[in-house]
């Protein structure tokens, strides 16, 4: 377990990363559609447009989804979801609790407050678990012992402290569990961001190159840009 530090525009980034990343394989991929929202209206003839051949990209991809409509997804415990989907979100989650716990200390009613429900199986020692129950206890989580029955969650990663003036946050993590996925998460984010759908699902699908795949994807990224 090793510490890194992220400032907390940083946080912010991988948070929006690993949502955008972890909701695009379980099939939601009207979500790319969505961040170009200020340009792109749903009733408009151009998005339309955008979302069938999403559609397409879509069956192509994910053929358990290929005759459910387009805003049905696998889900994000779905058996047949990636694993690496799984693991995102349990990152996403644990960042997105603490964080919520320290902008809020008196809590909410929101997701974000949700404790996080770790389905990504890290097969991580006993030591390490008690390690992080550790960490946790401190910040006394409502749904956390001493104050709540959980003891903690079995993923490698915690932030064991926020400083508000310098506007940073300290994680403790496996940094070889979690910073690949992280790093490909932001890969993704930023790809999308710049409009280059063909490499953004590269990374997704690396082991899809067959002519219909790659002519979807061309097809769609010349009428996004």
């Amino acid at each position: 377990m090793r510490e890194k530090t992220y400032s907390y525009d940083e946080l912010n980034h991988i948070l929006n990363a690993l949502d955008l990343y972890s909701r695009v394989l379980c099939g939601q991929y009207e979500e790319t559609i969505k961040i170009y929202g200020y340009q792109y209206s749903f009733y408009d003839l151009r998005c339309s447009y955008l979302i069938k051949n999403l559609k397409k990209l879509r069956d192509i991809c994910i053929p358990h989804l290929a005759r459910s409509d387009f805003n049905i997804s696998l889900g994000i415990w779905n058996i047949d979801t990636p694993f690496i989907a799984k693991r995102a979100y349990d990152i996403y989650q644990i960042l997105r609790y603490q964080k919520a716990y320290h902008d809020y200390p008196e809590g909410g009613n929101t997701v974000n407050f949700n404790s996080p429900f770790i389905h990504g199986e890290w097969n991580i020692r006993k030591p390490t678990i008690e390690t992080l129950n550790k960490l946790i206890e401190p910040y006394h989580y409502p749904d956390y012992y001493p104050s709540g029955m959980q003891r903690g969650w079995e993923c490698p990663l915690v932030v064991i402290e926020f400083d508000d003036d310098k506007q940073t946050l300290k994680v403790l993590r496996d940094a070889k569990k979690i910073d690949s996925i992280i790093h490909a998460a932001l890969n993704f984010y930023e790809l999308i961001l710049q409009r280059n759908l063909k490499e953004a699902f590269m990374i997704l699908y690396p082991e899809k190159d067959d002519e219909e795949f790659m002519g979807v994807l061309e097809e769609t990224e010349k009428e996004l840009n």
